[in-house]
């Protein structure tokens, strides 16, 4: 079900509530149980005639949700996930994948992380393994300002790759709405090709300040220094990008900034990171 889809379904939810809401409150207010006898009362009994009673309008009808429950519904039909751009535009692509790209400070190391995932007191966040391995808690400073607390929860053994879990319960819900976590696509690992556009996404100079545009120079190369199949790109890097996002240009992120050189970088593709996600979730 894709965002759009989602979307309608949580309106069209809405909507149904109100009606309901509106049919109960209106029948409490112009039939009272005490006032009715057989669903009528006889009236002006000098002349015989018999009549409905008349019943007063209900005053306006206000229904109201709180902000927890418009967070909670937010969570649940996934609709805090970075849209997807499908005409390609790289700008408005690069612009739609900020909010899931955050910064980590692991006692002295200082990286970049992206969201997998948006929870309703916490957020999953991938990150490489190098940045988070040193200590158990990380400061996450997340594109809305906020800064929150960070606990490593998974260290891969395959790959130079980590899960954090960041407590967002301080945050208040309007903050928390403001969050987003990256776009997925089934079939975008298979789509790449030599060739095809790209773009990182890091903080190293503050939170997904860092963005460079490249092209994927091959989608799954062996490299010996990382012990496993990487996308290799031709894309320029900063230090302290590592753990940020690579994206197509629709803003599905398909990898992850883990090293490089000059104009040539290596991204673990998304296919070893949902691995490694599957592998924590079982656990």
């Amino acid at each position: 079900m894709n965002n759009t889809e989602k979307r309608f379904r949580f309106v069209g939810l809405l909507f149904l509530l109100g009606t309901a809401f509106f049919i109960l409150a209106y029948a409490l207010n112009c039939f009272p149980a005490e006032n009715i006898k057989n669903g009528r009362e006889e009236v002006g009994a000098e002349n015989g005639a018999e009549e409905i009673v008349g019943a007063k309008m209900p005053g306006p009808l206000v229904q109201t949700t709180t902000q927890e429950e418009e967070y909670s519904a937010l969570v649940h039909l996934e609709l805090l996930r970075t849209p997807v751009n499908e005409n390609g535009d790289m700008a408005q692509s690069v612009q739609n994948v900020l909010p899931s790209v955050v910064k980590l400070q692991t006692g002295n190391f200082s990286g970049s992380g992206i969201i997998l995932e948006v929870r309703k007191e916490s957020l999953l966040i991938a990150s490489n393994r190098h940045q988070i391995q040193s200590r158990e808690f990380s400061t996450v400073k997340l594109y809305n300002g906020e800064s929150v607390s960070g606990r490593c929860v998974f260290l891969s053994d395959t790959y130079d790759l980590g899960f954090l879990e960041a407590d967002i319960s301080r945050l208040s819900y309007e903050r928390r709405k403001e969050l987003r976590c990256i776009a997925l696509s089934e079939t975008c690992g298979d789509a790449l090709t030599r060739g095809t556009p790209m773009f990182f996404v890091g903080s190293t100079d503050g939170v997904a300040c860092n963005i460079y545009e490249g092209t994927i120079a091959d989608p799954w190369y062996y490299f010996d220094e990382f012990g496993s199949y990487m996308i290799y790109n031709y894309c320029k890097a900063k230090a302290g990008m590592s753990g940020g996002g690579t994206y197509d240009e629709h803003g599905h992120c398909i990898g992850m900034i883990t090293g490089g050189a000059d104009e040539e970088t290596a991204s673990l593709p998304m296919q070893s990171i949902l691995e490694e996600w599957n592998h924590y979730i079982s656990q």
